[in-house]
């Protein structure tokens, strides 16, 4: 009589067996949940903002100290792709977005020169050290979140974070994992699971908290007032992000006039179609942790969409593209590293805890919710420059660098009184699809006057903004006064056939910005030509002199 039969009560050995197999991940459970939390931490303490030089300064060299003895050899292969990845994405971030400052912001600053003018060779230099050293990686990617933060407060408005916040956590992350994946091995000495290591459990934890920013959207968009599950593919008209990004002067296409009235009208009628396939690729995000395979295809997707976004909208998503193609290629390592018919297929106890970390990465990290009603009604920022003749040239809004996605979104010097109400960046309706409805019709109410002139009253940072980056500008400028804002790190960008004059322009001859608001409707003509029919307009004068 076998043990079982005797002791009916046992369980059979088949569950067993799953919790021996559980049990031999729990080291790689562990690791991950110390990253996460030591990310938590840290946050707690506002680490991304910078806000306390001293405090963060000495976080930072607490951390580098610590992290110093690991060795890049010690990294698993796919780890230390993607921790390479995000190194240098960040040291060229930091290197390539100009120091935009002036006297007058470097005596305000917290940090001085050694932040805002110093940041891209020390985050290079670090990069360099963080090949043999690969804690060094901290420094690029703290470099620029404490860099974006102090200008946001120079600056007198916040600074777009979506595009590259969350890839900031997730280097911290990364970079926290990989010490602790290294003193566990020590530790552990080979004993739990074999088949995979400590190093790459925490390079699925942070694949699996890059995916959660995809999964999440497609939830959001399930939230949204009027959607219910299927209620944005159906009924969220697409192509009015087009309108309205091409309204506010961005978009490739918008240098051939006839290739962007086709897009138009093919995004008119295919919106259905593609709002399909972005929600079904984002859902899937849940599930692409479960095999290598996946992943590779869903990533490769995920950066054709943000390719197509650009082409389309001009938002071009270039720090999450490049962290993309990272994580394919680690994908790729873990993948060729291995063989035999289970080579693409994680562990089940991995892939769950992957599938866990996708639901619950918002309660700790920063993860995108890209998700909302895209309506036909804008509240359009533009500038226009005032030279000495007279004559009022179009900026382009990428010619404010840093500040050039606030503009572009129309964020600078929200609210604006009397405009379009809850009307967000780019049409978003944040009332829900009655509103998008309403904007369809151009019926949403307006004021009889702007309070723009209000925004800068309660802000007198905003006009400061303009002076500094002019005299930034023309300290930068060559000899003809023009200026290269082109030669920058954009999250939207400006499409130049539209601002030949002001490319040619001597800055030394302007003596005023205009700053505009207008309340748009937009429509299409039937040849795909953009229409705008104008509600409202506010308008303020910021003089140089």
């Amino acid at each position: 009589m076998g043990l079982r039969t005797a002791l009916p009560g046992l369980p059979h050995p088949g569950v067993m067996d799953a919790v021996r197999r559980a049990l031999s991940f729990l080291p790689h459970t562990l690791v991950v949940l110390a990253a996460c939390l030591g990310v938590w931490a840290l946050k707690k303490v506002d680490f991304f903002s910078g806000a306390d030089p001293s405090l963060h300064l000495s976080l930072l060299a607490v951390l580098l100290v610590a992290l110093a003895p690991l060795r890049a050899a010690q990294v698993d292969p796919a780890l230390r792709v993607v921790m390479r990845v995000v190194t240098w994405l960040f040291a060229f971030y930091a290197l390539a977005a100009w120091p935009v400052v002036t006297e007058t912001y470097l005596s305000q600053s917290r940090w001085g020169a050694p932040l805002l003018v110093w940041a891209g060779p020390i985050a290079v230099a670090a990069a360099v050290l963080a090949t043999w050293r690969p804690g060094f990686g901290l420094v690029p990617v703290m470099l620029v979140a404490w860099k974006k933060h102090e200008l946001a407060r120079l600056f007198g408005f916040p600074l777009n974070a979506t595009d590259y916040y969350p890839v900031a956590e997730l280097g911290l992350y990364l970079t926290l994992g990989a010490g602790l994946a290294a003193v566990g091995a020590r530790l552990s000495r080979g004993r739990g699971a074999r088949d995979w290591s400590l190093g790459e459990a925490v390079f699925l934890g942070g694949f699996a908290i890059h995916l959660a920013n995809y999964f999440w959207s497609a939830v959001e968009k399930t939230l949204l007032p009027g959607a219910g599950l299927t209620g944005w593919i159906t009924g969220n008209e697409t192509v009015n992000i087009m309108l309205a990004t091409q309204s506010v002067g961005l978009g490739p296409l918008m240098a051939w006039p006839w290739l962007a009235e086709m897009s138009r009208l093919g995004m008119e009628a295919a919106w259905p179609v593609t709002n399909a396939l972005t929600f079904a690729a984002q859902a899937l995000a849940l599930v692409a942790v479960l095999r290598v395979r996946w992943g590779i295809w869903l990533t490769v997707f995920y950066d054709l969409m943000h390719l197509g976004i650009f082409l389309t909208t001009s938002i071009l998503f270039w720090k999450w593209m490049t962290l993309n193609a990272g994580l394919v290629a680690a994908l790729a390592v873990i993948r060729h590293n291995r063989t035999g018919p289970r080579r693409g297929l994680p562990p089940w106890p991995m892939g769950l805890m992957g599938v866990a970390i996708i639901l619950l990465a918002p309660l700790i990290f920063n993860v995108a919710r890209l998700g909302w009603w895209d309506s036909a009604a804008i509240n359009r920022a533009s500038v226009v420059a005032v030279t000495e003749d007279g004559r009022e040239v179009p900026v382009p809004l990428a010619f404010f660098l840093e500040g050039s996605a606030e503009l572009a979104k129309s964020r600078v010097g929200q609210p604006f009184e009397g405009h379009f109400h809850e009307i967000g960046a780019f049409g978003k309706a944040r009332l829900g699809r009655d509103q998008m409805n309403g904007a369809a019709a151009c019926d949403l109410p307006v004021a009889d006057q702007s309070g723009l002139a209000e925004s800068f009253a309660r802000n007198p940072a905003l006009e400061r903004f303009f002076r500094q980056h002019h005299a930034f500008a023309l300290r930068i400028a060559g000899e003809d006064g023009t200026f290269p804002y082109f030669l920058f790190p954009h999250h939207n960008w400006s499409t130049p056939s539209l601002y030949r004059e002001f490319a040619a322009l001597d800055l030394r001859e302007i003596r005023a910005y205009v700053y505009r608001i207008d309340s748009l409707c937009l429509g299409l003509s039937p040849d795909g030509g953009l229409t705008e029919t104008l509600r409202l307009r506010g308008s303020h004068v910021i003089a140089l002199d």
